[in-house]
């Protein structure tokens, strides 16, 4: 039987998806893309170091963010 090697992993955080995330107004864009709006007034906000579930179906943000993005 062949020997089992495990790589070094230590210090490392295996498992986690760590991305930098811009969360957009849908309606804001469409608006944009039809002339309505300008694309500076376009409403995005980024987030760094999201930590991601990668089986998650939907998205929380703080009720902040959510009023500055003019979401319901």
């Amino acid at each position: 039987m062949g020997k089992l090697v495990l790589p070094n992993l230590q210090g490392k955080q295996m498992g986690q998806v760590i991305v930098t995330l811009t969360v957009t107004n849908r309606i804001d864009q469409v608006l944009a893309q039809r002339g309505f709006i300008s694309s500076g007034e376009v409403r995005s906000y980024t987030l760094d170091n999201v930590l991601v579930d990668t089986g998650a179906t939907l998205l929380c943000l703080p009720a902040s963010i959510i009023s500055q993005l003019g979401l319901v």
